[in-house]
């Protein structure tokens, strides 16, 4: 579990996970997606690698307006979940709390994991509050 609190309200920052999921939706679909259809529940395949040859069908878990964000990945590497709480600190003022987790989906790939996790915990710590900081950026752009 990672958190970062940043200046801008958590309707922004919701907002702007909202327009992410939108665009990340468009790029693998070709589809824009209804604001109707913006719920949990809602399922894609999205596509990716230098020649887009490989792919992981998305699952939106929870989306709670204007405080919770949560997926699931699922491929045959196995079941990555993320989720994105968020709480207001004041008007203009939001904490962000990003959890992450990765099931895989046999003894070879646990081990891995394993061992990858142990070797790559603060490097995946630091990536993890860059992406925060980012976040927080591209909410302040959308206001």
């Amino acid at each position: 579990m990672i958190t970062a609190e940043g200046d801008v309200s958590v309707t922004q920052c919701f907002k702007a996970i909202l327009s992410s999921l939108q665009e990340d939706y468009h790029e693998n679909t070709l589809r824009r997606l209804p604001p109707a259809e913006l719920k949990a529940g809602l399922s894609y395949i999205k596509h990716y690698g230098k020649s887009k040859e490989h792919n992981v069908r998305v699952l939106i878990t929870a989306l709670e307006a204007p405080h919770l964000y949560a997926a699931c990945f699922s491929s045959n590497h196995g079941l990555k979940t993320l989720s994105y709480r968020l709480e207001a600190l004041g008007e203009k003022r939001t904490k962000i709390t990003y959890c992450y987790d990765y099931q895989p989906l046999d003894v070879f790939q646990k081990a891995n994991q394993l061992i990858i996790g142990k070797l790559f915990k603060k490097s995946f710590k630091r990536q993890s509050q860059a992406q925060l900081a980012a976040l927080i950026q591209y909410a302040k752009q959308l206001s």
